[in-house]
Formats: C-alpha cells, structure tokens, sequence
C-alpha cells in the first residue's frame, strides 16, 4: 500500500519506528527525567499533552475515523479529554491514522530543522533513523548534531548524537531499548 510519506519515509522506516514505539490504543505515562513534565501517549508514542501540535494531530485524525464512521457522535475534543485523563481506548483505525499524521508532521519538521535540500539529498537509511530520531524529539535548531549533519561532518555528528543526558540516563535506568534505538540510528551516520 502506497502511502503519502513513501519517499521520504520507507517501510522498513515505518516498521522499525512501530517496533521502536510500540502500539498501544490505551493512553498510557511516559516515564520522564526529573523535574519534567509527565504525559500520557497513545497509539505509537503520540504525545497527550497540551501542545497545539498534539491537539491538531488528534482532531485530524479523530475526524477522519468519524467520517468514515458517522454512527460515531463523541467529538475530537471530547474524545481527547478523556484520553488525557487517561480514561478509555482509541480504535485502530484511529491509532494507525494517529501514526500517519504524525509521520506526516515529522517529516516537516525533519526538513525544517536540516533544510529540504539538505535531508532530501540523503539516502534514505538516513532519511529512515533521522525520522525515527525526530520522532523521540532528538533533533532541534541549534543543537550540535544538526550542525554537524548539515556540514556533512558525520564522525562528529556520530559522536555527538550520542552526547545527550538521555542517553546516558537510559543506561543508569535500564532502559535499553532507548539506547539500542539511538545506537541503530547513530550507526547510519
């Protein structure tokens, strides 16, 4: 099935993503570092919080799930002020919809972030760990690593990526899947 990411994003992107986050139609707490603010997410990793970005993505696709199914009267707003309580599930139509919008989002933001030239000019293993990397929120304006990566300088952006306090938090807290995650996609460097 052809989806409207595939260029920039490929299955093998999108399965590994899936696998990373996990699939969960039940809101549920992401453990934060100290002194962080704590959130449920849903589906695959979609963030519950207050955010404007969150609010859109969910209202698109809640909205698309009730036009394809009119008996369904529970608004976007409400439906997600329940989940935000961490009251009730989502249905899988939803949550993979949730996932393509989200990508969809990523994606921007990736070529925002690196320049549309810049992140279309990769090939596409490091299209695939950026987007994944993107989605854990690992890239901004200004950090080292997009610096390093915009230069084409990848011993350094390499070295970089993995210079983060979540990183090195993963470890303490054993939580390995995080590392092994960041591992995989630093190796495309």
């Amino acid at each position: 099935m052809s989806k409207p990411w595939n260029k920039d994003f490929s299955a093998e992107g999108l399965r590994q993503l899936m696998e990373d986050e996990g699939r969960h139609a039940d809101p549920r707490i992401i453990e934060r570092r100290e002194g962080e603010e704590t959130y449920y997410t849903i589906g695959y990793g979609h963030r519950l919080d207050d955010s404007q970005r969150a609010k859109d993505a969910f209202k698109e696709a809640w909205n698309a799930y009730r036009k394809e199914n009119p008996k369904e009267k529970m608004g976007w707003e409400e439906k997600r002020a329940k989940l935000y309580k961490g009251e009730g599930t989502l249905p899988e139509e939803v949550v993979d919809k949730l996932l393509e919008v989200d990508i969809l989002r990523k994606i921007k933001t990736a070529k925002k972030v690196f320049g549309e030239g810049v992140f279309n000019a990769w090939p596409q293993a490091l299209k695939d760990a950026v987007i994944n990397g993107v989605f854990r929120g690992e890239y901004k304006v200004g950090h080292d690593t997009v610096k390093y990566m915009k230069e084409g300088d990848w011993f350094a952006a390499a070295e970089e990526y993995l210079n983060r306090d979540d990183y090195r938090e993963a470890a303490q807290k054993n939580m390995s899947g995080i590392r092994r995650r960041m591992e995989r996609n630093q190796a495309v460097m």
